[in-house]
């Protein structure tokens, strides 16, 4: 399997875990109940997760694994002020 393959095999794998993950919170019935009880009370709730999905071969994996020089998760993102307002407001010390 070419590189390419392999990208476009990752990506499909992730899309259908972040589907997965949207289709769990848009049938969760405590969520849809929380969230019109805060609409009620005058609030808007904007729900943003993000989740990092790291997808990579076992064998690469096993070989990454001795190397202390690699980190585990490369994967990096920065905090937009709506992120740190709403950590904030949860009572988290944003960074």
């Amino acid at each position: 399997m070419t590189e390419d393959e392999q990208d476009e095999q990752k990506k499909k794998f992730a899309m259908m875990i972040a589907d997965a993950i949207q289709q769990l919170l848009r049938d969760s019935d405590e969520l849809a109940h929380i969230l019109e009880e805060a609409h009620d009370e005058g609030y808007d709730i904007f729900l943003s997760i993000f989740s990092g999905i790291m997808i990579r071969r076992r064998e690469a994996h096993a070989a990454a694994k001795g190397s202390q020089d690699e980190e585990p998760f490369p994967m990096r993102f920065e905090f937009t002020e709506f992120d740190k307002e709403f950590l904030r407001s949860i009572g988290i010390q944003a960074p």
